[in-house]
């Protein structure tokens, strides 16, 4: 029977529900300021790029992510406690639910599905009313 992540705050923030492994976690969504600076720095590009090429950098980039949406409910979390419960078989699971939480478009899982040119931004208000995403770089 799965079970929660210990330190879980006693009023967390709503997100994704998810369970790793033996272990569930309450996935809230990024800070303003850490979507910015993820953004900024890149990160949401390389995580994404995992689906075509795992590095060190993608890695990084993942766990990156992922902890700075689970320090919101989880505080006292650190790289080496999700190291112990990530593992190549839910990492996709993971940056999926990050990405869902955040209103962005779903990760790639597939090279295919990464070449298509899929935006990873939410729209912007003038985008929605043509459906049309633009992506910046």
């Amino acid at each position: 029977m799965p079970k929660h992540f210990p330190g879980l705050k006693e009023e967390p923030i709503p997100g994704e529900e998810l369970t790793l492994g033996t272990t569930t976690f309450v996935v809230p969504p990024l800070l303003a300021r850490d979507m910015r600076k993820a953004l900024l720095d890149g990160v949401f590009d390389r995580a994404m790029s995992a689906a075509q090429r795992v590095t060190p950098e993608t890695i990084d980039a993942i766990f990156t992510l992922c902890l700075a949406s689970l320090k919101r409910n989880y505080p006292a979390i650190t790289q080496d406690d999700l190291e112990e419960v990530l593992d190549a078989g839910n990492m996709n699971e993971l940056v999926n639910a990050v990405f869902k939480v955040n209103r962005l478009t779903s990760r790639p899982t597939t090279p295919a599905e990464a070449g298509n040119g899929k935006a990873i931004l939410p729209p912007t208000s003038a985008d929605e009313s043509s459906g049309h995403v633009t992506r910046l770089n």
